[in-house]
């Protein structure tokens, strides 16, 4: 459970720092 969650931040985070700041 923690890992898949963990997993999901991180695909989150991966999208937002592709995006122009």
């Amino acid at each position: 459970l923690l890992s898949s969650i963990f997993s999901e931040r991180g695909n989150c985070y991966m999208i937002y720092s592709k995006l122009p700041q």
